[in-house]
C-alpha cells in the first residue's frame, strides 16, 4: 500500500515538471553537493595527513604502519573526490567552483 502511494506521488511530480526543470534542479543540487564536499573534505584530509604523519614519526612499527595506512587512505579519498568533481564538471560545463568560495 505504501509503495503504491509513493509511486503515485513520484509519477505525479514527474508529470508536472518539464525535463528542463529537472536538469536545472540537478545542476543546482550538483553545484551545492560539490561545494559541501569541498568545504568538508579539505579539513578532513588535512587532519588525516597530520595524524598519519605524527603516527609515522613514532618508534612503534605498528603505529608507523597505521600512519602509512592513514596517509594512503587520505590521499586515495582525496583522489576519488577530485575524480567525482572532474566528472561532474565534464558532464555539466556550466558548474563553477568559484561559487563555493
Amino acid at each position: 500500500m505504501k509503495k503504491t502511494i509513493v509511486i503515485a506521488l513520484l509519477l505525479a511530480f514527474a508529470s508536472s515538471a518539464s525535463a528542463v526543470g529537472y536538469l536545472e534542479r540537478f545542476h543546482d543540487l550538483d553545484q551545492q553537493l560539490i561545494c559541501a564536499i569541498l568545504w568538508f573534505v579539505v579539513p578532513v584530509v588535512t587532519l588525516m595527513l597530520i595524524v598519519g604523519g605524527v603516527l609515522m614519526m613514532t618508534e612503534d612499527p605498528q603505529k608507523k604502519y597505521l600512519g602509512k595506512a592513514v596517509v594512503k587512505n587520505a590521499i586515495l579519498g582525496l583522489a576519488l573526490v577530485l575524480c567525482f568533481i572532474l566528472v561532474s564538471i565534464a558532464l555539466m560545463p556550466t558548474i563553477s567552483l568559484s561559487v563555493c568560495v
